[in-house]
């Protein structure tokens, strides 16, 4: 996280999840905040504090990202 601009960082999550990180980013993170984000659903949002990077690591995102790959699976199951 010291390569991000100003090596500040913040996460968005949502409540209860924001809650359990608050507690563990300042071991991790120096200069990180946490937000608390009923909007993110499952997961949680990292930014650099400039806005320019963000790393989307929500349960949404990343099965989008994986579902063209677990179709064929399916599909390649289905016709076995």
């Amino acid at each position: 996280m010291e390569r991000l601009p100003n090596g500040r960082v913040v996460v968005r999550a949502s409540p209860g999840l924001a809650r359990a990180m608050s507690e563990m980013i300042p071991t991790i993170a120096s200069g990180a905040t946490v937000e608390s984000a009923p909007d993110v659903g499952t997961g949680f949002v990292l930014a650099s504090g400039d806005g320019r990077l963000e790393v989307d690591a929500t349960l949404d995102t990343r099965l989008s990202h994986v579902w063209p790959r677990l179709a064929a699976a399916a599909l390649a199951e289905v016709r076995r």
